[in-house]
């Protein structure tokens, strides 16, 4: 019995390890998006990470502080986004009009579209959707 237990946890653990392949254990905690948008000097060339509600466009990617930002066109709520390496399609289309987890350095001058959004993300090249209740409720 005690084997059985052993060999369950071995299994178990290397397949979270093997989920979490590529990210490494370096994902630094998300900063808030508040914090980014309203203190955008404090982060400018610094590498960052945060949470939120992201829309991929054909010309621009903004990620936004709720979906009700987007849903309104609140983009002073929200920050452009440029992805190195570029996501495949089927990334496109798994991250879009999710919440993820991003990080890549913060550029506080780049506004994005229009100008209007609160600084930028570049280059954004770790990408996670972010578990929400709907995920949760699954397990």
């Amino acid at each position: 019995m005690k084997a059985t237990k052993v060999v369950l946890i071995v299994f178990m653990f290397f397949s979270v390890a093997d989920s979490l392949r590529g990210i490494g254990t370096r994902i630094p905690s998300p900063t808030s998006m508040l914090q980014l948008i309203a203190n955008p000097e404090k982060y400018d060339g610094k590498r960052v990470a945060t949470v939120g509600f992201l829309e991929i466009e054909n010309n621009r990617s903004t990620l936004y502080l709720h979906r009700e930002d987007r849903d309104h066109n609140l983009i002073v709520n929200g920050l452009n986004v440029v992805f190195d390496p570029e996501l495949t399609d089927a990334d496109k289309v798994r991250f879009n009009l999710n919440y993820v987890y991003l990080s890549g350095t913060f550029d506080a001058k780049d506004r994005g579209f229009k100008s209007s959004e609160g600084g930028s993300i570049k280059p954004c090249s770790v990408v996670i959707l972010w578990p929400g209740l709907e995920e949760k409720s699954k397990k």
